[in-house]
């Protein structure tokens, strides 16, 4: 979805990259959950629908088409 609505964004594998790891762990209360969103914002998403991640695509000013928002739920 990130793509399709043309957001840039920056993969990190956090088994790669430890400082990476921490932050992951100091956002979701010790858990290295994935994937955890950070947004220019401050703000963050952990594991979000694709419902809740469109929402705050839009909130941001990106454009999610229904294509977008297909894939991101594992439709196509």
């Amino acid at each position: 979805m990130l793509t399709q609505a043309q957001v840039e964004f920056a993969y990190v594998n956090i088994r790669q990259d430890p400082q990476a790891a921490a932050q992951v762990r100091a956002i979701n209360a010790g858990n290295e959950s994935v994937p955890t969103l950070l947004f220019p914002d401050g703000s963050t998403l952990t594991e979000p629908s694709a419902s809740v991640l469109k929402r705050k695509l839009e909130a941001l000013g990106y454009r999610v088409t229904l294509w977008a928002w297909l894939l991101g739920n594992g439709w196509l």
